[in-house]
């Protein structure tokens, strides 16, 4: 496979590791992964000769390529890999074929994205070439992968064919029934008016969670985990210093709770503590659902292992989840501010 590695690249000074005993490995689960350049992985290749890298200051390798090795006595699945018809799904005498292929295709592609996103990350830290992104790999998409990194094969000294262990290609949309609150309508125009022709600065809440669904977007995932809920604790702190009137519990069982410091209890309590004791004794459950509540909570500490015990990746999935649920409490929060 060719992995890109972006417009910028990485960048090289008079030198490019090139060919396979250059190269960087890594094995696991019987499969040896074999990351390599060439003259060709480098921009503007074609004024580029390996005799000039020693020359050139600053060289851009664009792409990587990758080899991945394996051993198996499974000759039925090794035929059906080189002889698959893509034209068609697999009839059912094949699925149990297809679903081998694609169970091993996973494997393949599992350690594929661990290998390329350790090298990028000790370029990205170690010599801070801060621009490389991770690369995403999903594993239940991985025959637009394939296909993305002109995938092929071959069994032995046999000829080379193409390798796609998945012909299904999985969407994910979001849905909304209704009106979208995102999109706007009449009643946000004098608001925007009056943004664009005033000096005041947006609100910082909504500003943060724009900006952790932007960095999700981009598969920054820890950066987006760590801005949504830094945008809820600003929300928690507004709302504590000033509540709107009557908008939570009745006044003698809140009373009971926080007595007459509730501006201070958020960073007494913390955080976690907030979200996990304070905020359900104000709110009634019609407001704040226990999903939500939950959902926040594990962001919360998802975010705690990044920061505190080197956690790496953060899952795609479980961010999506986080961050509506993170938008949906700070609009709790924020609905029950006094301006």
């Amino acid at each position: 496979m060719t992995i890109p590695l972006g417009l910028r690249g990485a960048k090289f000074h008079r030198w490019l590791p090139i060919g396979g005993h250059e190269g960087i490995q890594l094995s696991r689960d019987g499969l040896e992964l074999l990351l390599w350049f060439d003259v060709e992985s480098a921009m503007w290749a074609s004024d580029l000769s390996e005799e000039d890298i020693p020359h050139r200051t600053n060289i851009t390798a664009h792409r990587i390529h990758a080899s991945i090795t394996t051993t198996t006595d499974d000759i039925e699945l090794l035929s059906y890999m080189s002889s698959r018809d893509f034209s068609r799904q697999p009839n059912e005498e094949e699925e149990a074929l297809a679903e081998r292929y694609e169970t091993h295709g996973r494997k393949v592609f599992s350690l594929l994205r661990d290998g390329v996103n350790r090298f990028l990350t000790f370029v990205r830290v170690a010599k801070g070439q801060f621009w490389l992104d991770p690369l995403e790999i999903g594993l239940d998409n991985i025959s637009s992968h394939a296909d993305e990194f002109e995938a092929r094969a071959q069994v032995g000294n046999g000829s080379w064919f193409r390798w796609q262990p998945s012909q299904t290609v999985r969407v994910s949309a979001e849905v909304t029934i209704g009106q979208n609150p995102r999109f706007l309508v009449p009643s946000d125009w004098p608001e925007a008016q009056a943004f664009v022709s005033a000096k005041s600065e947006p609100d910082l809440t909504r500003q943060l969670l724009a900006s952790a669904e932007a960095f999700a977007d981009r598969g920054s995932n820890r950066v987006a985990l760590t801005e949504a809920v830094s945008a809820l604790e600003v929300a928690l702190s507004r709302f504590a210093a000033s509540p709107k009137p009557g908008h939570l519990l009745a006044d003698p069982v809140r009373s009971r709770i926080v007595g007459e410091s509730l501006s201070g209890l958020p960073r007494r309590l913390g955080l976690t503590r907030s979200v996990s004791l304070l905020l359900p004794m104000l709110f009634e459950p019609s407001k704040l659902s226990n999903e939500t509540l939950a959902s926040c909570r594990d962001a919360i500490n998802e975010r705690n292992n990044v920061f505190h015990q080197g956690q790496r990746r953060v899952d795609s999935g479980k961010l999506r989840e986080f961050l509506s649920q993170i938008r949906t409490l700070c609009a709790v929060l924020q609905n029950g501010t006094a301006t």
